[in-house]
């Protein structure tokens, strides 16, 4: 089905769920959801409306094999053989209509997918079709048929083959299905008579890592109104700089503690699109949000069977922030993109390029501009506990770096007597360690192995207030019109 025939239909069967009143009422719409399989309602959350809850249930079990159908068929007996049922069961119908046919060869290669069904295929899948897939495929089945339609060109190996190649230089394979996806792509190649593409041999076998291969998750919120308690929702996964898959972007404002709640529904997700974690996890947030304490939101990881909450998230995998209110002209784009740029190349920062702003001290603002028109990096260093520095000073102080142009910020929580509270000389040594050595292009991961020392070990670290913007000018999603919807 194409991604708009599909949409309509999603949209068309949302309407006839919120028009059912077994599904309306609340009480028996949680009745209804008991019933369903709990491998089949794992990880969904209701939203605080029906016709929400109804969107984000479609859509979670869509692409779940027989999930629709046995909704449908619990509708069925909670509210009769209606007309609204019997058209309940046709859109269904057509939202599961089997993929079209698969050659012999491809029907093969499934097979070969299907024999490990927790190997990803979907990022190989994303680096072949490319800008010809409109969605992501629901199966192995429908990426190979999708990729069977693609032209190649002459004497040259098909799409379907780059795929395969694709997939068995990933690592986490056994040696057996390795040594059946090899020789499928050399019988295919001699069938055809092309060469099979060197890089089905140039990556070496290793054990599965945890996370993707440089899958970020972007996380984007947004206040609703100034001043407002309540936040819109946007989350992309990012495969590499153009691939971009839409995990959710709510057009209904949420408070922030259910977003909070969310969250883990949709980063489940994302570690089953991309075969493992995040290499990073990037928030976009607005001036007055820059402070959230993101990397500690409680979250679950597909290596991780323990129940209960799940460890925070920025132990998991590196955890940036992005400034969604940086000057947009073009002068301070310029100024913003060259020293991103002279960061990356950075080996390390010398003392003019790495600024030091201490909160709660008189500071000379001609000195301040000064350093900062040269800074790459700036350390905001919070007021001693017991200093008499104005409130939200350290907010202030990230402003300034951001708005003179600086891409890297990294700051200590101002979380004054909160339980936990590191004492401001441990975490001024910490920043100063993180700035001073070590590669500045590794610092979000040096940040997450501080957390992971840190982890258990019952004593106040400073790595669990540390919070870093980062950001990347040319990272950011640009998804109008070409990024894919989340199956």
């Amino acid at each position: 089905m194409r991604a708009e025939a599909e949409a309509a239909t999603v949209s068309e069967l949302v309407e006839l769920l919120c028009d059912l009143p077994g599904f309306a009422d609340v009480h028996t719409r949680a009745a209804i959801l008991d019933e369903l399989r709990p491998s089949l309602v794992a990880g969904f959350r209701p939203a605080a409306s029906t016709r929400m809850t109804a969107d984000l249930m479609i859509r979670h079990l869509l692409h779940r094999d027989g999930a629709l159908l046995e909704l449908a068929e619990l509708l069925a007996l909670f509210h009769g053989e209606t007309p609204a049922i019997s058209r309940l069961r046709l859109l269904v119908a057509r939202l599961t209509e089997p993929v079209g046919p698969v050659s012999g060869h491809g029907a093969e290669l499934v097979r070969i997918l299907l024999a490990d069904g927790h190997q990803p295929w979907l990022p190989s899948f994303l680096e072949v079709a490319g800008s010809a897939a409109e969605r992501p495929p629901r199966s192995p089945a429908e990426a190979v048929a999708f990729l069977e339609e693609l032209a190649a060109p002459p004497h040259q190996p098909p799409p379907v083959m780059r795929f395969a190649v694709a997939l068995a230089a990933r690592p986490g394979w056994s040696p057996l299905q390795r040594d059946d996806l090899r020789e499928w792509i050399h019988r295919l190649a001699r069938r055809l008579g092309v060469t099979v593409p060197a890089a089905a041999e140039s990556r070496p076998d290793g054990p599965s890592g945890d996370q993707g291969d440089g899958v970020r998750l972007v996380v984007s919120l947004q206040r609703y109104q100034p001043g407002s308690r309540e936040c819109l929702l946007s989350m992309w996964l990012g495969y590499g700089a153009e691939r971009w898959i839409v995990l959710v972007v709510d057009d209904e404002p949420q408070p922030l503690g259910r977003i909070v709640a969310r969250f883990n529904t949709f980063f489940e997700k994302a570690q089953e699109l991309s075969g493992g974690l995040p290499s990073r996890v990037e928030f976009m947030l607005p001036r007055s949000l820059l402070d959230l304490r993101v990397d500690r939101w409680s979250v679950s990881s597909r290596s991780n069977d323990s129940t209960g909450a799940g460890p925070p998230l920025g132990v998991l995998c590196p955890v940036v922030v992005r400034d969604l209110e940086r000057p947009t002209d073009q002068r301070a784009r310029e100024r913003w993109t060259h020293r991103w740029q002279e960061y990356e190349r950075s080996l390390d920062l010398s003392a003019e390029r790495a600024v030091w702003l201490p909160c709660g001290r008189e500071q000379d603002p001609r000195g301040s501009v000064r350093q900062l028109a040269l800074a790459l990096a700036v350390v905001v260093e919070p007021p001693s506990r017991h200093s008499h520095a104005p409130a939200g000073a350290v907010t202030r102080a990230v402003g300034t770096a951001l708005d003179a142009g600086v891409p890297v910020v990294l700051w200590g929580r101002d979380e004054g007597d909160a339980d936990g509270h590191v004492e401001s000389g441990a975490l001024h040594a910490a920043t100063r360690r993180l700035i001073s050595g070590g590669s500045p292009a590794r610092l979000p991961e040096r940040i997450t192995s501080l957390r992971r020392k840190a982890l258990g070990s019952g004593i106040p670290s400073p790595a669990e207030q540390l919070a870093l913007v980062w950001d990347d000018p040319g990272g950011r999603p640009d998804v109008g019109g070409g990024a894919l919807r989340c199956p």
